[in-house]
């Protein structure tokens, strides 16, 4: 009875095992399938956003110059959301703007409400790269300045990045600065107004976006994001 009681004790205990094991598989499969994104409100005197794909909210109650943290959304490159942006008061009055998007596995994005002029408001996305350069900071640069009368001209200090103009909608892509030596420079081209990022902002081995942003009366405006 003992040896037949422990073979079957042996069975259970396989079983048991198996199960744990395959658990942890399918746990492991799942963290794989997962993305992170970032909702942005650029819209200025917008009301609170809550940002949806498809039916489910994934970002909820962002005021205009807040964003959330990064959020996990199920990542698969064959799967296409429908990514809104609703007035969080009232969602049932239907989105404000609305894209088409995937978002691939194990990859960060970030999704900006904005408009494109006084009346049209769009979404735009964006794939972050968030990984450090221990010597350097990583900055990328976007312009989503809808009120702007004119492109903004971007330089450092350090000459790393020529001169460069940006209108709505353009970006610099991640460029490398070394902090200590560094300063930006954003020059609205049809104004004297000048926004600059110190050094001393940026720290060896992070990620930063930088948002040009506009007031309502058109006033140039900078926003330093970090991403990682």
């Amino acid at each position: 009875m003992k040896n037949k009681f422990g073979v079957v004790l042996g069975l259970l205990l396989m079983v048991f095992s198996a199960l744990f094991i395959s658990s942890c598989i399918k746990n492991s499969d799942f963290i794989k399938g997962d993305a992170k994104v970032k909702f942005y409100n650029t819209v200025q005197n917008s009301k609170s956003q809550d940002f949806y794909l498809g039916a489910d909210r994934y970002g909820s109650q962002v005021a205009y110059g807040a964003n959330t943290p990064y959020v996990i959304v199920p990542g698969d490159s064959a799967i296409k959301y429908n990514v809104t942006a609703k007035n969080t008061a009232s969602p049932g009055a239907g989105p404000n703007a609305s894209i088409e998007s995937s978002f691939n596995i194990g990859k960060n994005y970030s999704v900006f409400y904005t408009k494109s002029s006084a009346k049209d408001s769009l979404l735009y996305i964006k794939q972050d790269d968030i990984t450090p350069d221990p010597d350097k900071a990583k900055v990328f640069i976007i312009n989503l300045g809808y009120t702007l009368g004119s492109k903004v001209s971007v330089r450092d200090s350090s000459m790393v990045l020529p001169t460069t103009s940006i209108g709505y909608g353009e970006k610099i892509g991640y460029v490398k600065l070394d902090p200590a030596l560094t300063r930006l420079y954003f020059h609205q081209v049809d104004s004297t107004r000048v926004d600059s990022v110190a050094g001393s902002k940026l720290y060896k081995g992070k990620v930063y976006t930088i948002l040009i942003d506009g007031s309502v009366t058109g006033a140039m405006q900078t926003r330093l994001i970090s991403e990682n």
